[in-house]
Order: structure tokens, then C-alpha cells, then sequence
């Protein structure tokens, strides 16, 4: 009878008795592929002894260098935090900060490392911008109303004269001959806009007994608060109105 064997995967034969032989031949191979297995157990892990220390060293030479620089930063940013720290505790409890002892970085137009001496330099530049744009402002304002000024001459020069000899309610933009009355009331417009200019002319009435007189209607007339009397014979003039006062021309 044939013994079990590898070939056939250690099948036994129909009314094969178990006996010594029989045990040897299957449990003697067996042991025999279990040492070899082992053998190559432990020589695998001999291999990933080998590779795994290879790689520690890789990784200790290359990563190394690497973390000890990434302490040394994480310890000087430590420092500075601490002193950092420091100085906003210091900031926290005292009673005043002196503003020229706060750093600051120039910008713009500011060339001040500190924050007393930025302040200061705003604030004159500041002052400086503001009297500027008042005086263009004003100088806008004036050569405006000069413009509005001429252009409102020039058509009262040549409207037509009004003849009056009553006391009479002046209008912009008109010319009034004074052609009879005693010492007739003139009175200027109540709302004037900037530039409105009126003529008035003496049509040979006026005199020492005939003084008419020209009403500033609250309003002043070259910066006095009182009515004027054309006590000139002959007279020939224009007022015009530069936004705060009746001006002569």
C-alpha cells in the first residue's frame, strides 16, 4: 500500500490503517515546510529590521537639520511673544502713554517715526490744506461774482432807462432815470442774488432841496447799515449785489 504524499495532497487510500509510517510520511513533511516557513519569517523581518533602520537614518539626516532650525524659530518666536507680552502688560497698567514714545512707521506723505511728531505733521499739513481751499475758495466765490457782475452791467448799460419821479421799488437788472419828485424814496430789491446790478441816474433834479434817497432794504450797502441820499448832482452809477453787500461802481 502506498503511503499519503504531496502529490495528492496527502490523501489516504481507501482502508489505509494509520501507522507510524503513515504519520512520519505526512507530519515529516509538514514540519518540513513549517521550518522553511519560519526560515523565511524571519529572514522578512530581518529585511524590514535592515530597512526600517535605513530609513530612520535617511529621515535623521534630511528631516534633522530641518526640525532643529524649525525649534529655533519656534523659540525666538516664544522670546519675542514673551517680549511682546511684556510690553502690552507694561502698556495695560501704566497710568499714561507718551505719544512720542510710540514708534511709527513713515507713510504717504508722513515722514515722522513717531506718533507725537505724526500727529504734529498732519496737523499742519492739515492747517495748511484747509487755509489753501479757503482761499481758492473765496478767490472762486469773488471772481464768480465779478463775472456775474460785468455780464450784469453790460445789459444795464443798454436796457432802457425808467423814469421815475415816485417813490419806486428798484428791480435787477433795470436802469432809472430820477426825473422828478421831492427827495423820492429808491428802495433796493428784499432778495438779491449775487451779481444783480441796477443803474441809477440824476436826470438833472437833484439838489440841495431835492435829495432822494436810496433804501438798503436790510440789507448794507458798501458795508454801512444806513440809506444812502444822492445829494450829487448829476450822478451816474451802478450798485451791484456781491452775495453780502451793495457794492458802487
Amino acid at each position: 500500500m502506498s503511503l499519503p504524499g504531496g502529490t495528492d495532497d496527502y490523501t489516504a487510500p481507501p482502508g489505509m490503517p494509520l501507522s507510524k509510517a503513515v504519520w512520519d510520511a505526512v507530519f515529516n513533511s509538514i514540519g518540513e515546510r513549517l521550518r522553511a516557513l519560519e526560515a523565511v519569517r524571519a529572514s522578512f523581518q530581518a529585511l524590514i529590521d535592515a530597512g526600517t533602520g535605513q530609513a530612520l537614518e535617511v529621515i535623521q539626516a534630511n528631516i534633522g537639520p530641518q526640525l532643529a532650525a524649525l525649534q529655533a524659530q519656534i523659540a525666538a518666536a516664544q522670546a519675542a511673544l514673551i517680549t511682546a507680552q511684556g510690553k502690552i502688560d507694561a502698556l495695560i497698567n501704566s497710568t499714561t502713554i507718551e505719544a512720542s514714545a510710540v514708534i511709527f512707521a513713515p507713510a504717504g506723505t508722513v515722514s515722522s517715526t513717531t506718533v507725537q511728531a505724526a500727529i504734529a505733521e498732519v496737523a499742519s499739513d492739515a492747517a495748511a490744506a484747509t487755509t489753501a481751499i479757503a482761499a481758492k475758495a473765496d478767490a472762486s466765490a469773488l471772481a464768480s461774482a465779478v463775472s456775474d457782475f460785468h455780464t450784469a452791467l453790460a445789459a444795464v448799460k443798454t436796457a432802457a432807462v425808467v423814469s421815475v419821479s415816485a417813490p419806486t421799488m428798484l428791480v435787477a437788472g433795470r436802469a432809472y432815470r430820477i426825473a422828478g419828485g421831492v427827495s423820492i424814496m429808491l428802495t433796493l430789491p428784499d432778495a438779491p442774488a449775487a451779481g444783480d446790478t441796477i443803474r441809477i441816474v440824476d436826470g438833472e433834479v437833484i439838489s440841495s432841496s431835492n435829495q432822494p434817497v436810496l433804501a438798503r432794504n436790510g440789507r448794507t450797502i458798501m458795508g454801512q447799515a444806513s440809506d444812502m441820499t444822492l445829494d450829487a448832482p448829476g450822478v451816474d452809477f451802478s450798485i451791484w449785489w456781491n452775495g453780502a453787500d451793495w457794492r458802487l461802481s
